[in-house]
Formats: C-alpha cells, sequence, structure tokens
C-alpha cells in the first residue's frame, strides 16, 4: 500500500515537473496582427496552400542556422500563399524552431479564415499573406510595447539612448544575407546598463534595413526603462537589464577600408628657360656673372620666353631643344 503510494507520489511529482518545464519553454506571446480585409472560406484552396506553407516553415525553422526562411504554396496564384519567420538573433535552432511552430498552430486559432496576418513572440515573428512579402520593406506600426517605469535621467538617458540605437541601427544593416541584428550594452549610471537590440529581416537591403529601424526608433516611448517596436520587417528594443545573450550574436561587421588617399597634385609653376653657358668664352662668361649681379636675368632685354617643350638635359652637359637664340 505504502509503495503503491510512493509510486502514485513519484510520477504525479515527474508529471508536474515536466508541466512546468513545457510552461517555461514556451514562447512568450507578445502581440498579433489581422487586418480583416479578406477572409478565405474554410474549404478554399487557399486553406489548403496556407496549412501547407505553415508546415513549410516549421520544417525549414529546425534546420535554419540565419533564424530566417520564407516559403510559397500554391500554383494558381490568386490562391497562392505567401510567409516567412524571423527568430531572434541570439536563438539557436532548436528554441527557433519550438517558437516556429507554436506560431504555426497559434496564428491560424486568433486569425481564424485571415488572408494576412502576422503574430509577434519575444523569440520569433511569423507572418503569411496572399501576396509576395519577400523583400518588401514593410514598417507599419503595428505595437509599441514599453516600461511604466520612468528613468531618474530622461535628458541624459535620451541621449545615450539615441546613440546607442542608431550605432545597432547601422551595424545591423550591415549584415548582409546572413542576420541583420546588432546589440550593444552602454553605462547610464554608476549602476545601471542600458541594453539594446536592433533587427531586420535579412532580405531587406541594408537602405530598407536602416529606414524600417529608424522609423521604429523614431516611435519608441520617451523616457521610459525599456520599450520595444515590432514592425513586419524590423523590430527594436531597449531595457535596463540583459535580455539577450550577447555570446551567441554573430561578431560584428568589421569597418569598411579607409580610402587610400589621393595623389599629391602636380607642382605647377612659371616655366624657367635653362641657357648652358658652361662653353662661352672667357670674356663672355665673366659678362654674364657681373650682369647676374647687377639685374636678374629675367630682366635681360635679349632674353625670350622658352619654348612649353623645351628640355635640357644636364646630365651630359648638353642641351636638347634648347630657347629660343638671342643676341648680344
Amino acid at each position: 500500500m505504502n509503495s503503491c503510494f510512493i509510486i502514485s507520489l513519484c510520477l504525479s511529482s515527474s508529471f508536474f515537473f515536466i508541466d512546468i518545464l513545457s510552461i517555461e519553454a514556451a514562447p512568450e506571446y507578445l502581440f498579433h496582427d489581422c487586418p480583416n480585409t479578406t477572409l478565405f472560406t474554410p474549404n478554399s484552396t487557399y486553406r489548403s496552400n496556407l496549412h501547407a506553407l505553415l508546415s513549410s516553415l516549421s520544417s525549414a525553422a529546425a534546420g535554419s542556422t540565419d533564424g530566417f526562411a520564407n516559403a510559397t504554396a500554391g500554383q494558381n496564384p490568386l490562391e497562392r500563399a505567401y510567409g516567412l519567420f524571423l527568430c531572434r538573433g541570439d536563438l539557436n535552432s532548436t528554441e527557433c524552431s519550438r517558437c516556429v511552430a507554436t506560431g504555426e498552430w497559434d496564428i491560424l486559432q486568433r486569425c481564424p479564415n485571415q488572408r494576412v496576418s502576422t503574430i509577434w513572440y519575444d523569440q520569433c515573428m511569423l507572418r503569411y499573406s496572399n501576396r509576395s512579402i519577400l523583400s518588401a520593406m514593410e514598417r507599419s506600426l503595428d505595437r509599441v510595447l514599453y516600461d511604466v517605469g520612468n528613468v531618474t535621467d530622461p535628458t541624459r538617458f535620451m541621449q545615450l539612448l539615441g546613440e546607442t540605437l542608431n550605432d545597432i541601427a547601422t551595424r545591423a544593416s550591415a549584415g548582409g544575407s546572413g542576420k541583420k541584428v546588432a546589440a550593444a550594452e552602454a553605462n547610464f549610471t554608476s549602476s545601471q546598463k542600458l541594453y539594446a537590440l536592433a533587427q531586420c529581416t535579412p532580405d531587406l537591403t541594408a537602405s530598407d534595413c536602416v529606414k524600417c529601424l529608424q522609423f521604429a526608433i523614431a516611435n519608441l516611448p520617451q523616457g521610459k526603462q525599456g520599450g520595444r517596436l515590432l514592425a513586419p520587417s524590423c523590430n527594436l528594443r531597449y531595457e535596463l537589464y540583459p535580455f539577450y545573450d550577447a555570446s551567441a550574436l554573430p561578431s560584428p561587421a568589421p569597418p569598411p577600408p579607409v580610402p587610400a588617399p589621393p595623389p599629391p597634385a602636380p607642382v605647377t609653376g612659371p616655366k624657367i628657360a635653362c641657357v648652358c653657358i658652361a662653353c662661352l668664352p672667357p670674356s663672355r662668361l665673366s659678362f654674364f656673372i657681373i650682369l647676374s649681379l647687377i639685374l636678374p636675368w629675367p630682366h635681360w632685354p635679349w632674353v625670350k620666353a622658352a619654348s612649353p617643350m623645351a628640355t635640357t638635359v644636364w646630365a651630359t652637359g648638353l642641351a636638347v631643344g634648347a630657347p629660343e637664340e638671342f643676341y648680344f
């Protein structure tokens, strides 16, 4: 009797422990968006294509190294379904797959019969549409979340926040075709640090990524201890506590190479006529020496301007292409 009770208690404790683990591992739901503009009927071709699409995305998440994938389902363009997912940049493939699998089921429950829907979790974002959404930047203001607490020095905090967010927005956009994500931390006070993370879907160009994140920065709450903006193509978050694994994020992109300095400008100046006088007779050579002491040579009345093509070769003592003749 006692042994049966002990076994039963142990089994109950085990199941309770498993339930706790499953609750802790569940993705944290944040928000969903169902525009309600177009609906599909329960037995339509689009419904079948949508289920196939979501299943494909869930499978892709299991083997994704970049935390991103897109897919399409359906032959008829009018009934085709398009979709993609984006996992937070510091998650591994197991955590990413778990979040997308949850979204695959959850989005159909929260947005039934919708042709266009998006759902956000703390760990990932999943969206689908009846039109192509790949490489199309969408920065609609879907959801702004913020901490109700205010900072102690709003002016200094907003300056620090702006500098930090602009920095990670620039670095995230330089992620290339892989992960477009960047994070940073900065000292706010002697006991408080600011943590921030910015991310775009990798299908965006660098320019579109920056535009999306700048839009997010401009719409964040002012003077709050934490805030985040959720958009279909990007997301941004900051807190006064760490909320990501910095060691799991990709290394920052190297700075662009410093351009080589331009070549020095050619030295320009007046052209000087060179005259070979070493071969003159002693009497004339003395005359030139005395004249040069009294009057600079450009003022000699019989010296004409040198030809632009004149060249003097001093190494051999011969003048090639000498200036025009002069007489005295």
